[in-house]
């Protein structure tokens, strides 16, 4: 079965890589070992990462992969909101 988990926040950056980048380094702080992938090309305003935590025997992965897509753009997230909930529109 597959989630999808959508969480809206500020970044400050202007490309969907720049803003990965930033969280991707945010994850590498605490120490543990990751492997992973970009997927892309993307349009500038999207990026994602295949991510998962990576064995101390090689660099495969220990489990499924986490898939981390990132959009930037407060009016194409407010949009992709609305048409997901369009009753909630006064809310964005």
């Amino acid at each position: 079965m597959a989630y999808q988990l959508s969480f809206c926040c500020r970044s400050g950056a202007e490309r969907g890589d720049e803003a990965l980048d930033r969280l991707l380094d945010y994850l590498l702080e605490s120490g543990d070992r990751l492997v992973g992938e970009w997927l892309g090309p993307f349009e500038d305003s999207v990026a994602a990462f295949r991510l998962g935590t990576g064995s101390s025997d090689n660099d495969r992965p220990v489990a499924d992969l986490l898939i981390l897509e990132v959009h930037v753009g407060v009016a194409e997230i407010a949009e992709s909101v609305i048409a997901a909930s369009p009753n909630d529109e006064w809310g964005i």
